[in-house]
């Protein structure tokens, strides 16, 4: 157990696990307190959202948080936001420091958010989240799995990916380790998670909006058993995505992705 990070997060590093988020389970049910960080070197079997595949390889950031909470569940998912808003914060912090003006971060000039849960870098994922809750032992708590591109961009299947992938290094010229990615991942977390607790969703939502990429503009809505398009409006009050369909009503997508169209 190492004590790098700022109360009362603590972090457990491991050169090799199935997966961070099962490993994180594992000592929730044996009764770890909340803010508990598994981070491993690699994983054998990471997964992402919808029980995609997560390529682990060495020099990337794979890790899991546990946070208890007292809330009503049905609001956890809320902190896919908050955590996504914290991986965006932490890595512009990061280039910046490394000394990479605001202007060269991306066409943009940002890192920016795209629903639901992944952070894009010039335009490309450079991080996915995961975000898991549990019954039993963990009732209460919820785990929430980063994985975060930091030194190799991975090898996607280009006939089923419909998004470029990128990596920390590839945009930004700087090697950043895991390690050092950490605490200024877990200072923005504790940033966001304390707003979200002491005043609500909006707030979040709010700073979502500001660093969303593809707001009011076209968009593809890919479901389980549809697609469809529209215009991305942005965040309905639970955390939904807002399209405006071609007949100019209203849609609100509750779980899915959304890939901007040219």
């Amino acid at each position: 157990m190492h004590n790098e990070l700022i109360d009362p997060y603590r972090v457990v590093y491991l050169d090799e696990i199935d997966s961070t988020n099962d490993e994180v389970r594992r000592h929730a049910e044996l009764g770890a307190d909340s803010g508990l960080w598994i981070v491993a070197g690699s994983q054998t079997h990471g997964r992402g959202r919808r029980g995609r595949t997560w390529q682990s390889a060495k020099g990337n950031f794979f890790g899991s948080l546990y946070i208890k909470l007292n809330s009503e569940p049905k609001v956890w998912s809320q902190l896919s936001f908050v955590a996504a808003l914290a991986v965006r914060d932490a890595l512009e912090e990061l280039a910046l420091s490394e000394g990479v003006g605001k202007g060269e971060l991306s066409s943009q000039g940002e890192v920016l958010l795209k629903w639901p849960n992944d952070v894009l870098y010039n335009g490309k994922k450079v991080s996915g989240l995961l975000l898991e809750s549990g019954t039993g032992t963990i009732i209460g708590g919820v785990i929430l799995g980063f994985g975060i591109n930091l030194a190799h961009t991975p090898e996607l299947a280009t006939d089923n990916t419909p998004y470029e992938v990128t990596s920390f290094l590839d945009e930004s010229g700087f090697l950043v380790l895991p390690n050092q990615l950490l605490p200024e991942l877990t200072k923005s977390f504790d940033h966001y998670f304390r707003i979200w607790q002491n005043h609500g969703f909006k707030k979040i939502r709010n700073a979502w909006m500001a660093k969303a990429s593809g707001i009011n503009k076209r968009a593809k809505v890919q479901l389980p058993n549809e697609t469809f398009e529209g215009i991305f409006l942005g965040l309905s009050d639970d955390g939904g995505a807002r399209i405006e369909l071609d007949d100019g009503s209203e849609r609100i997508v509750l779980a899915g992705d959304i890939f901007p169209l040219a």
